[in-house]
């Protein structure tokens, strides 16, 4: 059994082991890519009005999983950034011993409907070779165009403009 709520303070540090956990590329980077500006920007100050995040607690409330998603720039842009009026998600990721229990689609469930809320569409970055690319196509995400060897994938708000 898992409960959603929101990203608190002192979840920062398992924000940072999420983001690791989250980067899809073999062999693993060292932990250090972190500190990195292209990594840092996804968790740094965290807390401003535009970020918007959920966490996974199981039973005794150790967190489980994370998603947030943050409105970045074309200054300072993300992999998955699509223009500053579309936040990104930065991370979905779920520790292993919950994987494929339906926690990470309760997450990116919370922060869609969370973004539906306030933008138009939302964008995010993916390995075609990630796992995680068939959840979000379930959920609506739908290809944009190529970063690297990742895909840009944008769900469009679907109440936006009623």
């Amino acid at each position: 059994m898992h409960h959603i709520r929101p990203i608190l303070p002192a979840d920062l540090p398992f924000m940072r082991e999420t983001l690791y956990q989250s980067i899809f590329v073999q062999p693993p980077l060292p932990r250090s890519i972190l500190d990195a500006p292209e990594f840092r920007h996804y968790i740094s100050d965290w807390g401003q009005p535009h970020d918007a995040g959920f966490v996974a607690v199981d039973s005794d409330g150790t967190p489980i999983g994370a998603a947030w998603l943050r409105l970045l720039t074309h200054d300072d842009p993300g992999y998955g950034y699509v223009d500053d009026d579309t936040p990104e998600v930065c991370t979905l990721a779920v520790v292993s011993e919950w994987r494929e229990q339906g926690v990470g689609q309760a997450l990116m469930a919370a922060l869609m409907h969370s973004a539906d809320a306030r933008y138009a569409q939302v964008s995010l970055s993916c390995d075609p070779n990630n796992p995680a690319m068939h959840l979000y196509q379930r959920l609506g995400f739908v290809y944009h165009g190529i970063s690297g060897t990742s895909h840009t994938l944008v769900r469009r708000n679907p109440t936006h403009g009623q």
